[in-house]
Formats: structure tokens, C-alpha cells, sequence
């Protein structure tokens, strides 16, 4: 209801929009079904309304400022990335489900608006997309490459190395699966797939960011002081996380 009240706004006042569509579209859960049918109805908008929308496929972004959930923040939703930066630098195992296996790119938060506002700047000039632009980078990793990667940059600033704990697959996702984005198609809107962040720098940024916010944005369980370890963090880049 929400989209199509986004999409009627747009269709009454004659403005162009952007409309972010899921990464894992084909699975067979309520919020991947909902999402896909709105990127049809944007398809459909645009051929029978004469409305200017442009549908994004986003991945998984990451980046500063991304809500971590219970026990580390109120957020509602258990993301990938806070769910794993929190659990390394609380000393507590990192959970992953199905292990981990699933392949599912990440994409740096900047590079997403980047991606959104050029999308958006499109419409506006009339430019109508016949595909949807793809939002992710040019090598994919799995779950478990990036619990890894996390781990390692926690290490690497002086926080003792955890484990990784095998969960179930959660209903409504499928093992083995990859989601992953077709990044030839941010050609479309003059954005050259190889000027996105790398998985290495951007995930530095954030690791550094959530250390640097401890007790502000997020804490350790049962915590009452300050960090467990003494580190020199990385300005915060002032970005939001939008997935």
C-alpha cells in the first residue's frame, strides 16, 4: 500500500521518483513477494499513467549509522553487518545463518544514494529505464567471507578474535542461494561499476565508525564503561544506511 500510495503522489503532482526494489526478489517470503510486485506496478505506472520511475535493485548496503538490534540497539530488524560488527567487538560469537554459505553482495552506502540520486536525475530529464539499475559490486562474496573479513578488521584494531556460529537457514530463505546485482547496468545512469567502494575500504569505515560510537549508537550487553580496548577510529562519514 505504501508504493502504490508512493506512486499515485507521483502520478498526481507529475514529479519523477525512484523506487528501490529488493535485492532477493525471486524468494518466497511476504516482504520480497510485497516489494516485487510495487517494481511490476512501477512498470506498469509508467506504460498506462505516463508517471517517470525509475526502479533501483539495492543489495544488502552497509555502512555508519546502520541500526544494530537487541541485545547492542532497539533496532527492529537483524541486519548483516551490525549483527556481525557488534558480536566481534563484544567478544561474543558471530551467528550466522545456514553458516553462511549464501552469496549476497554488499554495497557501500554512499555508493547507493549515489546510485539513487542518478537514477532520480534521470526521470527528472525524462529518461524512462526499460530494465532496473542494479545496485552492487563488481565481485560478489559470500555470508561467511564477509563475517570473516569483519573479524579480521576487529583483530587487526587490537579486539580478541571470535568465533562464528552455525544457525538454521531462517524460513523463507533459500540455502546456497546468491544475491547478487548486475552492475554492467549502472552504465544507464553514468556510473561506472568499478568507482564503487571496495568490500575491503568500505567495511574499514564502518567497523571503524561503530567502535567510535559505542555507547552511543550501539554497547556491549551489560555494559557500563567504555571500550574494552583502546583504538584511534576513523572519522564518521555521516551516511545513513537506508538497507
Amino acid at each position: 500500500m505504501g508504493g502504490l500510495n508512493f506512486l499515485e503522489a507521483i502520478a498526481q503532482y507529475d514529479l519523477p521518483g525512484v523506487y528501490i526494489c529488493v535485492g532477493n526478489h525471486w524468494m518466497d517470503n511476504s516482504y520480497s513477494i510485497s516489494k516485487t510486485a510495487v517494481e511490476r506496478f512501477v512498470r506498469m505506472f509508467n506504460a498506462h499513467r505516463g508517471t517517470r520511475v525509475n526502479n533501483v535493485r539495492v543489495v544488502n548496503a552497509y555502512g555508519p549509522r546502520q541500526q544494530a538490534a537487541p541485545p547492542f540497539a532497539p533496532g527492529k530488524v537483524r541486519k548483516i553487518t551490525p549483527a556481525v560488527v557488534c558480536r566481534a567487538l563484544s567478544g561474543l560469537p558471530v551467528e550466522l545463518y545456514g553458516g553462511g554459505t549464501q552469496v549476497s553482495d554488499m554495497v557501500w552506502v554512499g555508493d547507493v544514494a549515489r546510485a539513487l540520486v542518478a537514477a532520480l536525475e534521470a526521470a527528472a530529464a525524462g529518461e524512462v529505464l526499460d530494465h532496473v539499475v542494479e545496485v552492487g559490486p563488481t565481485t560478489s562474496s559470500s555470508i561467511r567471507e564477509v563475517a570473516e573479513l569483519i573479524i579480521d578488521l576487529c583483530v587487526a584494531r587490537g579486539y580478541p578474535r571470535v568465533d562464528i556460529a552455525d544457525l538454521p537457514m531462517r524460513p523463507g530463505e533459500t540455502p546456497g542461494t546468491a544475491v547478487t546485482a548486475q552492475t554492467k547496468t549502472l552504465l544507464s545512469v553514468g556510473i561506472d561499476p568499478r568507482s564503487l567502494v571496495s568490500l575491503e575500504e568500505g567495511m574499514a569505515r564502518t567497523v571503524d565508525w561503530f567502535i567510535d560510537n559505542r555507547g552511543i549508537h550501539w554497547d556491549v550487553p551489560g555494559a557500563t564503561a567504555g571500550p574494552a580496548v583502546s583504538t584511534e577510529a576513523a572519522p564518521a562519514t555521516g551516511t545513513v544506511a537506508g538497507a
